[in-house]
């Protein structure tokens, strides 16, 4: 009898086992959710505080992924010197540029009697540059955050030199946009996507003046005002001849009444004698 009540013993010790697992696997269970609650009551702080501690949050100091390489270094040309300039940028109905107008300025851009010269004339290589280092970081397929099409972008540009390197900079400022169904302008604010979509560029635009040309001289700019003077007249004659018969039969008309009214005079002359 002895024997058999040990044996009942025995098998009655993996039911105590298996119920003390269940009741830990509970009391588990409980600190989790109060765990749980207490985290949620925290703090971003404090859960990154205790991540860290835990050893699941990033490490403090520098990430162990590489950075992007920077833009490399352009040098200003020799002679260089500091400039503002007035940027036009028209914008197509496909929402890229059509058109871009650089006109650099001698001098303070307050001064309203700061001479100017358009670069298409005086430097148009680096035009062409300025334009192709704009219309491309400019373009966002995110309509909502894109420059709207059939629209003009003016903005002030400031080309400047670091003293230490002699590295070229960019600064766009003064943004305005003008809507060309409505004519009207306003004025962008820094908060606006269409400001950040018109500033991008500025970034990868000290490239475009590593050959530019010095502001030209009075001899130079009354050359080139002599050849606009010229050009517009040639244009005036070609559309005068590319008219003839206009021109014909406005004569036409003239002689006709002239000659009804040579005819009305003698008749008049006649009938008197």
């Amino acid at each position: 009898m002895a024997k058999t009540a040990k044996v009942e013993k025995k098998t009655k010790k993996p039911e105590k086992v298996m119920k003390n697992k269940a009741a830990s696997a509970e009391a588990q269970k409980k600190v989790k959710k109060a765990q749980k609650g207490a985290a949620a009551e925290m703090t971003p702080l404090e859960k990154a505080r205790a991540a860290r501690a835990s050893g699941k949050g990033k490490p403090k100091g520098k990430s162990s992924a590489k950075k992007k390489p920077g833009l490399p270094v352009f040098k200003a040309p020799d002679e260089f010197k500091p400039f503002f300039a007035r940027v036009s940028v028209r914008i197509g109905k496909d929402g890229l540029m059509n058109d871009l107008k650089v006109l650099r300025i001698k001098g303070s851009p307050t001064n309203e009697d700061a001479k100017t010269v358009d670069m298409a004339q005086h430097d148009p290589e680096t035009l062409v540059r300025v334009a192709a280092r704009y219309s491309g970081p400019s373009f966002i397929r995110n309509e909502g955050k894109r420059v709207p099409a059939n629209s003009i972008v003016s903005f002030l540009m400031r080309v400047g030199v670091k003293k230490e390197n002699n590295q070229l900079t960019t600064a766009f400022k003064e943004f305005k946009i003008k809507n060309l169904e409505t004519k009207k302008t306003k004025t962008l604010e820094k908060s606006d996507p269409i400001y950040r979509a018109s500033r991008k560029p500025a970034r990868w635009m000290p490239a475009a003046f590593t050959g530019v040309k010095p502001f030209p001289t009075n001899a130079e700019l009354k050359a080139m005002n002599k050849g606009e003077e010229e050009e517009v007249s040639v244009k005036v004659k070609a559309k005068s001849k590319s008219k003839p018969e206009k021109v014909v039969k406005k004569a036409e008309k003239v002689i006709k009444k002239v000659k009804k009214t040579v005819v009305a005079d003698k008749k008049a002359k006649k009938s008197k004698k």
